[in-house]
């Protein structure tokens, strides 16, 4: 007799509108049928999915349905507003109508202030919402010509969606919120993803599948290919002999690489220094003598990081060296951003935003971690040796950080930041004993920026100089072609070679410009002439800055002071670094500051021994001979002296005007009857003759 037409269901509510038909001989309510159901529900004990203590009910619908789908948050409680003819329901009559769907709490009736409107909250929600869908739309009448309609609806809950709203409408509380969300998803994602990729860098992961037995024969393939190429073009000659030719360089190198591999068996604090002037061959002693068999190597070339140009390709550069991957330099110009908006909003920076100091820690940070993961990848607890222990009796375990070019461009202020940082990164792994750390630099102040770090150690350092006669003669013979080799007698070498000494870098030049068919003495004579004016064009005709075309700043030396310098060193192999400071030109706190630069300026180097400089060297032993050139040359030499001279009379000028006022002021102090001041007065007065003798001693010489 019942027919379904159709089902209605609401999720949002849990429940289903059931619409049906009955025939026309059945003689049965509406009401009874949901009774029915309702029994032969209990009988067969349904119970929802989602609620197995709750039972399934069936109601009457007795009003006009609303089906919408509003974001509306149900309540317990149920406001009834009435439209149409009063009077309206009783207390009574209100409870017997609700009570059906569930336990009444509370009935407010009509008031003077709503007088159409009344409450009903339930025990339940469940009761609530059943109420609503059945009740609404349901249509009284209170007298034969009068009617009016229930409309039901939710009382509004103050406490729904209350955390939501408190964090999303208050910025002080979303921004940090939001920024720890970030900082987590950073840490629980990105950070393993970088630490693998930092991992694979150190272990070389990559080259050791490029040579497994899968990628072997087209890596073979590809090589022999580039091979042939380099071959065609007579690209690879040079560099074929070249690395040839260190061998012959190996008994020099040998005393330094066994120093080195020692110390880095001992296996305690194994920070190593290697310095040395450039172009001395320190990098290749490192990598291909000392590290050539070491399974986890990760290098580092300041050089390539001081030469960028800007933040971001800064933490580029640095993120390639280290593997550091994923990174996004780009966030911090967006954080700015973010930074302005919440400065204007709640008063205050977000923290979104990383200095490029901070980034480059947090990028050491991790890379430090994965350095004592490489080196504890064998380590055992159950051994019963400390982490610590089991690093100082395994050093061969240790992975080996190889930090190059270090001070490049230290005088640079902007590069402070990087080697400050540098230094405190090689200090945490030495001290941890968690890599060996081989720092390779030709700048002797190296230590000004390590012992900070290092207080209570002492430094390990190795230093690395020019090559001798007879192992710059071996080199030479062997870079140089069979056809060039058999040309040159041991004497033109030797005397070609006393010129531009055992430099690796200017020995290679001198085989280029002999393969391309000079002969070897107007090749040396070129190379000395280019020496001579780079000195003048760096050091002497543009003494205030080193790149006049591009450096704005100021440096440290004077043209006074270089032309001093070259005077000496065409005399003399060195010059003794204490005795200079007592000359005119270098006294004073001054004289220390200019030297300093000048070697960094690489125009001289400087021996250190025990931590103070002893020797001053010419730049690189090309610079001996453009030295005298420069010396001999009348027109340079007159106008280096006349500038000279000049600077003279200018300082003993300011110092006698000096004396002057100071005599003045003594002669108020003898005018009142002070007899004491008599030998200081006479002092002065011999200051002021013998700056005088000095003054006329240069213009006669002017």
């Amino acid at each position: 007799p019942v027919k379904i037409v159709a089902v209605y269901p609401r999720f949002n509510e849990g429940g289903a509108y059931i619409k049906f038909a009955l025939s026309d001989s059945t003689n049965t309510t509406t009401g009874e049928i949901a009774r029915t159901i309702t029994k032969q529900l209990d009988e067969e004990h349904s119970r929802p999915w989602f609620n197995p203590f709750g039972r399934i009910r069936c109601f009457e619908v007795m009003g006009t349905p609303w089906v919408e789908d509003m974001r509306r948050i149900p309540s317990r409680t149920i406001i009834m507003k009435f439209s149409g003819d009063p009077p309206y329901l009783s207390e009574e009559d209100m409870y017997a109508l609700f009570r059906r769907y569930g336990h009444v709490n509370d009935i407010t009736p009509p008031s003077k202030e709503s007088p159409n409107e009344a409450k009903v909250t339930f025990d339940r929600l469940r009761s609530a919402l059943v109420a609503r869908n059945c009740v609404h739309g349901l249509k009284i009448r209170n007298d034969p010509d009068k009617f009016f309609r229930l409309n039901l609806l939710f009382e509004k809950s103050y406490g729904a969606h209350i955390i939501r709203d408190s964090i999303v409408n208050h910025p002080r509380i979303s921004f940090p919120i939001i920024i720890a969300l970030l900082a987590a998803v950073t840490v629980s994602i990105f950070e393993p993803i970088r630490e693998f990729f930092v991992c694979q860098k150190i272990s070389h992961s990559m080259s050791t599948l490029l040579h497994s037995s899968w990628f072997s024969p087209i890596f073979e393939w590809s090589s022999q290919l580039y091979t042939s190429f380099l071959d065609i073009t007579h690209l690879s000659s040079t560099s074929d002999n070249m690395t040839r030719a260190w061998a012959s360089e190996w008994d020099d190198r040998k005393q330094a690489v066994q120093l080195i591999n020692q110390w880095m068996e001992d296996g305690a604090d194994s920070l190593i220094v290697v310095s040395g002037p450039s172009g001395s061959g320190k990098s290749y002693m490192v990598n291909e003598m000392v590290l050539k068999d070491r399974p986890h190597v990760l290098r580092i070339n300041c050089s390539k990081l001081a030469d960028t140009r800007n933040s971001s390709a800064f933490l580029h550069a640095l993120s390639s060296q280290l593997g550091y991957f994923p990174v996004f330099p780009w966030w911090n110009s967006m954080a700015r951003f973010f930074d302005l908006a919440a400065q204007s909003l709640i008063g205050q920076k977000t923290g979104l935003a990383e200095s490029v100091q901070d980034y480059t820690v947090s990028m050491l940070n991790t890379t430090a971690r994965v350095l004592k993961s490489v080196a504890l990848k064998h380590y055992e607890p159950s051994e019963g040796l400390s982490e610590l222990k089991y690093l100082e009796n395994n050093p061969e375990e240790l992975p080996v950080v190889v930090i190059e070019n270090f001070l490049h461009k230290s005088a640079d202020k902007s590069n402070a930041m990087l080697y400050d940082s540098l230094a405190e990164f090689a200090s945490v792994l030495a001290i941890s004993n968690c890599a060996h750390v081989i720092i390779v630099t030709s700048d002797v102040r190296y230590e000004e920026v390590l012992t900070p770090y290092l207080p209570d150690r002492m430094l390990k350092s190795v230093v690395i100089g020019d090559a001798d006669l007879a192992s710059a003669r071996q080199y030479l013979f062997d870079l140089l072609p069979e056809s060039c080799r058999t040309q040159i007698d041991v004497a033109r070498a030797d005397k070609a070679l006393g010129i531009i000494g055992g430099r690796v870098t200017d020995l290679q030049k001198l085989v280029r410009r002999v393969t391309r068919g000079e002969d070897i003495e107007s090749a040396v004579s070129e190379m000395a002439t280019q020496a001579v004016m780079e000195i003048l064009k760096m050091y002497l005709f543009f003494g205030q800055s080193v790149n006049p075309s591009s450096s704005t700043e100021k440096v440290s030396w004077n043209t006074e002071q270089v032309w001093a310098l070259v005077k000496y060193l065409a005399v003399h192999d060195t010059v003794c670094y204490p005795e200079l400071l007592l000359t005119r030109f270098f006294k004073g706190a001054d004289g220390d500051k200019a030297l300093f630069g000048l070697a960094h300026a690489r125009m001289i180097s400087i021996e250190v021994e025990n931590g103070s400089p002893v020797l001053i060297r010419p730049g690189k032993p090309l610079y001996h001979e453009a030295f005298k050139r420069i010396v001999n040359d009348d027109r340079v030499s007159s106008r280096m002296e006349t500038d000279s001279l000049r600077a003279i009379i200018k300082a003993e000028t300011a110092n006698i005007a000096k004396y002057e006022d100071e005599l003045s002021l003594l002669g108020k102090v003898a005018n009142t009857g002070a007899k004491e001041i008599g030998a200081r007065v006479s002092y002065l007065n011999g200051k002021i003759k013998s700056s005088q003798d000095c003054i006329e001693s240069s213009e006669r010489a002017i």
